[in-house]
């Protein structure tokens, strides 16, 4: 495994933790995650430009609060996140899958404590 698939294994798995948890207090933590996700997808990565605009959209409305809007893009990154999947190697489509997922709950459960 080379050292950025590692980073991106880390990467991946601190994501993971911070969205099976109170995603409430993930706010903190995510402009440093989502920071970490554009340097590793601008990395030689198939970007897709959608990813990056939503990643961004995330940035901002945690930023200002908005709890119906963090759940839809959480909601918008987990159907894009399946996406991505449909097209990955099968170790790294079992990721995004898992991730994917991950994003979907935390975006109901967000929808929901509204």
């Amino acid at each position: 495994m080379t050292p950025q698939n590692q980073d991106t294994q880390q990467l991946m798995t601190v994501t993971l933790q911070g969205l099976q948890g109170d995603v409430t207090t993930l706010a903190p933590q995510a402009n440093d995650l989502i920071e970490q996700w554009n340097k590793v997808l601008g990395e030689g990565y198939d970007t897709r430009d959608d990813v990056a605009d939503e990643l961004y959209q995330l940035k901002r409305v945690l930023a200002e609060g908005r709890i119906a809007q963090i759940a839809s893009s959480l909601h918008t990154l987990c159907k894009l996140t399946r996406r991505a999947a449909d097209t990955a190697d099968e170790d790294t489509a079992a990721q995004l899958r898992q991730l994917a997922d991950t994003l979907d709950d935390a975006s109901a459960r967000i929808a929901q404590s509204r």
